[in-house]
């Protein structure tokens, strides 16, 4: 139970009650801000301002004490060693069984904030509840639909997307369901004046358009982009709005590829435009779109049978974001895969010795630092380029050194897992098996 006796406010009796009240909550949230932080203190003074004021009829205490329990929620959380939701889930809980049916619009944000986060909680148990989740943000949604004040604006539009992203990790997905959602807030909320709840607005077109392209509708992913692109001219002055719209724009071209036939000289403009409108900028956020773009351009020039082209573009990726130790670790990764396709191409086109000395050049340079995969992939594909040469006993020792590093990483870290490195190690053991019998075909050809 929350309540117990009320504290003793003594050293508080020449102040007001709220005064008073005020003065606690400044008191913790200042306890919150320290380094290092202090939580039991921060968590006592909470406790003092709730219990010692929980009976009060004056809107203005009320609302202190609803913003006490929301921050005491988050210190629950920031505490906790093991699970904190059954606890956070339970204040949320007393504060909406004290103030829910209070109408007095100075609650009316932090009654939001609260059924935001009660059901965001849902999400996140060890064994999520999502139609508690879901019920949770239609419970928000239906309340304070028509609410007027922008901190509640603010939490019915974060609900509606949030309710359309757990629409979409129900299995099976309801992504119609979902992409509904996120219209709804955008129909509700695309005239809105302020620039925190247009930012949201342009995060559910973002969403929508992406979600269209991940589910292979490329016509409506073409027009959902063109919605992003439209909302940021009519925003410009957005956070991200850039951003936003470079990933529209790069999204666009990839949606021109899923159409039959393939529109590649529409989608080839549009990586261009990314690069050549956002590739000056110093916005790592706006880089990382470049570099997709400029991967994705690379990509299909090797698709379409135009090596040259591609690892034109693939050497132009390698030289500004490869280089630089001090580079964005995602741009560094970008750099990486483009050493990866490239060397990929060269083995295509039966040039073995040149995508060898690639992939050295990529272990080399990319060893130790967390972009693991592209190293083992770059392995793995020397092995191969190996054996193409007939150089068995080289091609054994790049496996051989591919296995050990993962053995030595699940050695280090008894509860390492990662799929994608799985595969590729079991490969790499498939591979060093067969090479005496490879060894053994070419001897007796």
């Amino acid at each position: 139970m929350l309540i117990p006796p009320p504290a003793n406010q003594g050293r508080f009796s020449d102040m007001s009650p709220e005064e008073v009240a005020r003065n606690l909550l400044k008191k913790g949230e200042g306890l919150g801000r320290e380094e290092p932080r202090r939580l039991e203190d921060e968590l006592t003074v909470y406790n003092e301002l709730i219990h010692g004021f929980w009976e009060s009829e004056s809107p203005e205490i009320q609302k202190l004490v609803a913003v006490a329990m929301l921050n005491k929620a988050e210190a629950v959380h920031d505490q906790a060693t093991s699970s904190p939701y059954a606890e956070q889930i339970d204040i949320y809980d007393s504060l909406l069984q004290r103030f829910g049916d209070n109408s007095s619009p100075v609650l009316h944000g932090s009654l939001a904030q609260a059924m935001f986060k009660r059901a965001d909680v849902f999400g996140w148990l060890p064994l999520p509840n999502l139609f508690e989740e879901i019920a949770g943000y239609e419970m928000l949604i239906q309340r304070f639909w028509a609410d007027s004040e922008l901190d509640v604006r603010e939490c019915v539009a974060k609900a509606m997307v949030e309710r359309a992203r757990t629409l979409r990790r129900l299995e099976p997905p309801r992504l119609t369901d979902a992409i509904t959602s996120l219209e709804e807030m955008i129909r509700r909320f695309w005239a809105d004046v302020e620039s925190s709840v247009r930012g949201l607005v342009l995060n559910a077109l973002s969403l929508k358009a992406c979600w269209l392209s991940c589910d292979e509708r490329p016509i409506e992913a073409i027009e959902a982009c063109d919605e992003v692109i439209r909302y940021v001219q009519l925003n410009s002055n957005l956070e991200s709005s850039s951003e936003f719209e470079a990933e529209a724009l790069r999204r666009k071209g990839n949606a021109f590829l899923e159409l039959e036939p393939p529109r590649l000289i529409e989608a080839i403009a549009l990586y261009d435009e990314v690069t050549e409108r956002f590739g000056d900028t110093e916005d790592v956020s706006l880089l990382i779109e470049v570099a997709r773009a400029m991967l994705n351009k690379g990509t299909l020039y090797s698709e379409f049978d135009r090596p040259e082209e591609a690892c034109a573009v693939y050497d132009e990726i390698i030289a500004r974001f490869g280089k630089d130790m001090d580079e964005d670790l995602f741009l560094q990764k970008k750099a990486s895969e483009a050493m990866l396709q490239k060397g990929a191409l060269y083995l295509e086109l039966d040039r073995p010795e040149e995508a060898i000395a690639l992939y050295d050049e990529l272990i080399e340079h990319f060893d130790g630092r967390w972009n693991m995969v592209n190293v083992f992939c770059a392995l793995f594909n020397k092995g191969c380029a190996l054996i193409d040469l007939e150089r068995f006993v080289e091609a054994d020792a790049a496996y051989s050194n591919l296995i050990e590093r993962y053995d030595g990483v699940r050695n280090r870290h008894k509860s390492f897992r990662n799929d994608e490195l799985q595969e590729i190690y079991e490969k790499a053991h498939d591979m060093k098996s067969q090479i005496s019998s490879l060894k053994e075909k070419v001897i007796t050809d």
